[in-house]
């Protein structure tokens, strides 16, 4: 219980030193270009603003080592614009909470989003649990925080000696930099507990105040949170047919859903910047005040580096528009704008990356050929049997079959993913069948509908190097804006039907056919006979925390080589860690980069790490002291982590060139002589 207390004063603390930090800045800018932004735009293009600024200015004076300036600048920025704005500051938030449906909406959305995340990272009674995939993706995350506190540009915490390339780490900025401005919160607490309270805040209130603006209807706005964080697909019909499981299904289309985006921080920080700068674009389109195009580019400029998708998305979609704009209605604007936006996404895009390695491999229709035929999702292969069979006979009518098929599974693929955000298409005829044409002179409906296609075009002729599914995240801005034309459609029909109970009838229908798999998510964490998957336990832990305090904050360590084989003298989950999976969890947590760890992450970022693989296997071996010698001093490393449980016979510290620095009943720790 008191941990508990603990952990509550400490959020409340986190609140107030985000909101000093990211706030009153933002509001004095957003003040300055227009004061006549309604009170929800004023919170979220403050927040949004002033978050990328940070991003940015902590990567730059990082850079010309001048990054102790970071501290004074917070502070002296939030405490001049408070004395500035004085009770400008409060004006907003007392109108945004009279919106108590609102507040409501956004308070749900936070605990649906953020139970997903909230249990993983924290010290129970038997050691710090991690559920779902948290004990992998959530400690990488954790461990670029950790580095972020340390270099700039970010060192690869797991390939010790090379920079952090191919790979979007601006969000593992903001939360590495906060926690080294206020290091009285513990990344763990900051990654799984505090950030995901106010990412998902942002991302409503971003996505409420664009759909809100767009269409000027709060209704929609409402709807728009519905559809982005609280809804889900059609995963549980399909796992209903075939094993009677109602709550289960989120990714059995490959997409993960807007319920569960917490999880992957970088992605859910993408959905409010991409929000915020259509939110600002709409403002401009409706005023022409040309002013409001800074914040715009400000919320949109750096968004690839905090997720490439989110980048590619926005700038399709923006440069669309913008051509839309030079050619249908003479104004040059939003053309330039995109151009610039384009150009600064890109810019972002290639100093985080090295070389001219493509992460897409051509491979079309791959994700609704295995969405139909792969163990774990439909496995309908019926439907792919009559297709094999229909294209082998090379006939008019047989073509026509084979087409026909393609478009099954293509709808399958698209109707399953989106579940009852399908309904948006029928924003098309809003207005009747005769003004359909007038729907595509709209210039934000280009905007959208560029950015929505091209997410889906990328997946359908694409995967990805390394982890050929992790490309289906481009699917998901397809769901994502998909959702604002579904909720500007409910919305608006609702408000037709004048009899009260139907109306409610209706929306409770929709709301129940969306539920399943966001509460199959719950049911899969945290439900009967569900436990942890992993564990560091009090013991690692303690030789972890070891090695923090008691090792230069530049060392680099050895681990033994990740074997899977181990898992399987354990009984029942949660496994230890480091037998679970091959994770960034010393890095994470001792604050210490390692000489390889994390091999699947390594992978997905293009680095061809097998030599170095061979030479940790090849020094674990004890048949050569000279090589030994030769290895750890020509590497650096300098202390050699072991989890004992891996270990067949005690290690040769002779041989290794080891002494023993640190050992308890689980973990052994040496140090290079």
């Amino acid at each position: 219980m008191n941990n508990l207390l603990k952990l509550f004063f400490d959020l409340i603390l986190f609140l107030g030193l985000f909101v000093f930090s990211f706030y009153p800045a933002g509001l004095f800018l957003v003040e300055k270009i227009d004061k006549n932004f309604r009170s929800n735009e004023k919170i979220i293009l403050s927040f949004v603003s002033s978050i990328v600024i940070f991003v940015i200015l902590t990567l730059l004076l990082g850079i010309v080592g001048l990054r102790f300036l970071m501290w004074p600048l917070i502070i002296g920025s939030g405490l001049y614009s408070i004395f500035r704005l004085r009770t400008k500051l409060l004006s907003p938030w007392k109108e945004l909470f009279r919106d108590k449906k609102l507040i409501l909406i956004i308070l749900t959305a936070i605990v649906i989003q953020g139970v997903i995340n909230f249990p993983s990272g924290y010290s129970f009674k038997d050691g710090v649990m991690f559920w779902s995939s948290q004990g992998n993706d959530g400690l990488w995350h954790v461990a670029l925080m950790e580095e972020a506190k340390k270099s700039m540009p970010l060192v690869n915490p797991v390939y010790a000696g090379e920079k952090l390339y191919n790979y979007h780490y601006l969000a593992d900025i903001l939360m590495g930099e906060f926690g080294r401005i206020y290091p009285v919160f513990t990344s763990l607490d900051l990654y799984f507990r505090f950030f995901p309270v106010v990412i998902s805040f942002l991302m409503s209130l971003a996505v409420f105040s664009f759909v809100a603006r767009w269409r000027e209807s709060k209704s929609a706005g409402y709807w728009a949170i519905f559809f982005t964080s609280l809804s889900g697909g059609f995963g549980y019909i399909a796992t209903f047919i075939k094993s009677r499981q109602l709550f289960a299904g989120e990714t059995i289309f490959w997409a993960a859903q807007g319920n569960t985006i917490i999880g992957n921080p970088p992605h859910a920080v993408a959905y409010a910047l991409l929000a915020s700068t259509l939110l600002a674009l709409t403002i401009f389109i409706g005023s022409g005040n040309r002013k409001v195009l800074i914040l715009a580019f400000l919320t949109g400029c750096a968004v690839a580096g905090f997720k490439v998708s989110g980048g590619f998305v926005l700038a399709v979609g923006v440069i669309a528009a913008g051509l839309f704009e030079l050619l249908y209605r003479k104004k040059r604007e939003l053309f330039f704008f995109s151009a610039i936006l384009g150009l600064s996404n890109l810019i972002v895009l290639k100093l985080m990356s090295k070389g001219t390695l493509s992460f897409l491999v051509w491979e079309p229709w791959w994700f609704v050929r295995t969405t139909i035929t792969a163990p774990g999702r439909l496995e309908w292969l019926d439907l792919e049997h009559r297709r094999q069979h229909y294209v082998s006979k090379h006939t008019l009518k047989a073509t026509l079959r084979v087409i026909q098929l393609e478009l099954e599974a293509f709808l399958i693929f698209v109707v399953g993913n989106l579940g009852t955000r399908f309904i948006g298409v029928f924003i098309l005829f809003e207005n009747g069948f005769k003004k359909i044409g007038s729907f595509f002179k709209d210039t934000i409906n280009i905007l959208l509908l560029s950015s929505m296609l091209s997410g889906l075009i990328v997946v359908l002729l694409f995967v990805q190097r390394g982890i050929a599914y992790n490309l289906i995240q481009f699917m998901q801005y397809f769901i994502l804006i998909f959702g604002f034309f579904s909720a500007a459609f409910v919305a608006g029909a609702l408000s037709k039907i004048k009899n009260k109970l139907l109306k409610i009838f209706l929306a409770g229908l929709l709301i129940a056919f969306s539920l399943p798999t966001v509460i199959g998510n719950l049911v899969e964490f945290y439900g009967p006979e569900k436990t942890p998957l992993a564990k560091v336990s009090a013991n690692e832990l303690a030789a972890l925390n070891y090695l923090k305090s008691n090792s230069p904050k530049d060392a680099v360590v050895l681990t033994y080589p990740f074997d899977s084989g181990y898992r399987w003298n354990y009984k029942a989950q949660p496994w230890p860690i480091s037998v679970w999976y091959d994770t960034a969890y010393v890095s994470a947590i001792a604050s210490r980069r390692t000489f390889l760890s994390n091999e699947g992450q390594v992978d997905i970022l293009g680095i061809p790490f097998n030599e170095r693989h061979l030479e940790v296997q090849k020094y674990f071996k004890e048949g050569n002291a000279s090589y030994n010698n030769e290895f750890i001093k020509k590497n650096g490393i300098g202390y050699v982590y072991v989890f004992k449980a891996e270990l067949t016979k005690p290690l040769n510290e002779q041989i290794l060139g080891l002494t023993e620095f640190y050992e308890n009943d689980e973990v052994i720790i040496y140090k290079s002589l």
